[in-house]
């Protein structure tokens, strides 16, 4: 790759840095391969949109692959896969990012193509139009034709009355149907900015050259006048009690149960409270991984092998999120086993763990499993970027990112008691039934 500045000894750690016109930059150096992810990352997801403009996130992600002034639609992920590499993008409630995996003596000319669509993407109706028919056909092979994901859509809805997070990533359907181009045109000029992006670049590249490219092709964007300015999104208040939801679909075999309470993320606390401390949230990352995170997990010992109530359970958390999170425990019974019976087996589960104090041998071998998965999950450029990239545009630091796992080591089994004792209570759960035939 080109440079025009001098080399200096590679850095091996990750390191950040940001340009004049907002474009942030991080940086993870690994030698290991020719190769190196380049990955932009707006600050726009679907928790910005507005009501009755649910998916335009999404809907965007798509418009972004029809074209400049220079690089026709279509073109580009066709020129990368000639260049050997590979292209995509996703949109999630908190962000949007785009990327490719390509060799670096290509990289340059992946990062061109990149800034060029940043602030030249050409918006008509003649791609708009037909794009939007892609997307409702997208919702109904992803949503509404699996009974599963249509479920847990309308669960998601019956639990949050405020935050964004009651609406689906892809939308719904009759806010697709009605989308305008303007509403995708708007989206762009708010969002799509150099003040607004956050760009990683991980995999075989040197300071001096990710400092080239940075001028080379970011330094010279401009931002428009109207610009990133996120909604302020109110917090989800406090419920009195707890939440129920049944839903019945003929087209599904089995029913499927799931309990969700809500739980603080590492950047926020649940209904409004002050964010919680790292040992905190890493604490109820090991009670999911110790409760419902495999075979050996409590919750498929006993429900699966000893009890021969559910054919699969699991329990999960990510302190990933922007807004708070949720502790889930979803499980699916053996036939012949009632929603009631298995109902009452997970939350003896669940409620044991108030009460109990895990053994160091249950601590000591979920840290060591997710310290071998985040260290495996290193090795590969793609995971790494991801992963930071996550961290980073949902309210972490670079630092925090790479203390994680000295701060897990910190979580003791009196911290696991005391996040379960705060988040297994009544006001806090929500339970959610897929039936396929109403109750008897």
């Amino acid at each position: 790759m080109a440079s025009s500045v001098a080399h200096a000894a590679p850095e091996t750690e990750p390191y950040e840095f940001t340009i004049d016109n907002g474009v942030r930059f991080v940086v993870v150096p690994d030698f290991r391969a020719p190769v190196v992810v380049h990955m932009v990352w707006y600050q726009a997801g679907s928790v910005d949109e507005q009501q009755g403009k649910t998916g335009i996130a999404h809907m965007l992600e798509h418009m972004m692959f029809k074209g400049t002034d220079t690089v026709p639609a279509g073109e580009f992920s066709k020129i990368i896969a000639r260049l050997g590499g590979q292209d995509n993008a996703f949109t999630s409630y908190d962000y949007t990012a785009y990327y490719q995996k390509i060799s670096r003596d290509n990289l340059a000319q992946a990062v061109e193509m990149e800034t060029d669509r940043m602030v030249n993407l050409n918006i008509t109706d003649e791609v708009f139009q037909p794009e939007r028919d892609v997307v409702l056909e997208e919702r109904n092979m992803r949503v509404d034709s699996r009974p599963i994901s249509a479920f847990f859509e309308l669960f998601n809805k019956e639990q949050y009355k405020k935050l964004p997070y009651q609406n689906p990533i892809i939308g719904w359907r009759k806010d697709i149907e009605n989308f305008t181009l303007a509403d995708a045109q708007d989206w762009y000029k708010r969002f799509y900015a150099p003040r607004n992006a956050l760009v990683i670049m991980a995999g075989s590249i040197t300071r001096d050259e990710a400092e080239w490219l940075a001028e080379t092709y970011y330094a010279p964007l401009k931002n428009p006048e109207v610009n990133a300015i996120r909604p302020t999104i109110p917090a989800e208040p406090e419920r009195s009690g707890p939440i129920r939801f049944e839903h019945v679909d003929e087209r599904t075999q089995l029913p499927i149960m799931a309990i969700s309470y809500r739980a603080p993320s590492l950047h926020s606390g649940v209904a409004g409270a002050p964010k919680p401390t790292a040992e905190e949230a890493y604490a109820l990352y090991v009670l999911s991984d110790i409760m419902g995170g495999g075979t050996t997990s409590d919750l498929y010992q006993e429900l699966v092998v000893k009890q021969k109530l559910a054919d699969s359970v699991s329990a999960n958390y990510s302190p990933i999120s922007r807004f708070e999170s949720t502790f889930d425990v979803v499980a699916q019974p053996k036939p012949g086993v009632t929603i009631a019976q298995l109902e009452e087996a997970i939350l003896k589960v669940v409620e044991s763990y108030k009460t109990k104090i895990v053994s160091e041998d249950e601590l000591d071998r979920s840290k060591t499993q997710m310290k071998s998965a985040d260290i495996f999950g290193r090795d590969d450029v793609f995971d790494t970027a991801y992963e930071l990239g996550s961290w980073l545009t949902t309210g972490g630091t670079l630092k925090g990112y790479q203390n994680w796992l000295k701060e897990l080591q910190t979580v003791t089994a009196e911290d696991v008691q005391k996040m379960a004792k705060r988040t297994f209570v009544d006001n806090r759960k929500a339970t959610g039934v897929l039936r396929p035939h109403a109750k008897d």
